[in-house]
């Protein structure tokens, strides 16, 4: 993205973080549910799961922010 447009690589990090491993959260959990539970004990993916994702998706966005500020994580 910083390739087309100048000065826009940390936005595009942290959107494309946001789009593709929130969902993955869900999916990873569901998976997991699925393989580790019988049938019968199914639970329904819950909001208290969805603020869970949502809280771990901040922490690691906010740490992405900490290392592109601090230029450990650089565009090309």
């Amino acid at each position: 993205m910083n390739l087309i447009f100048k000065g826009v690589f940390l936005e595009a990090f942290i959107v494309s973080y946001w789009l593709t491993n929130v969902l993955g959260f869900v999916l990873l959990q569901k998976g997991l549910e699925g393989a580790l539970k019988n049938s019968k004990e199914k639970k329904k993916y819950s909001g208290k799961d969805f603020l869970r994702d949502v809280l771990l998706s901040l922490a690691y966005t906010l740490l992405i922010v900490m290392l592109v500020k601090s230029s450990i994580i650089k565009p090309i």
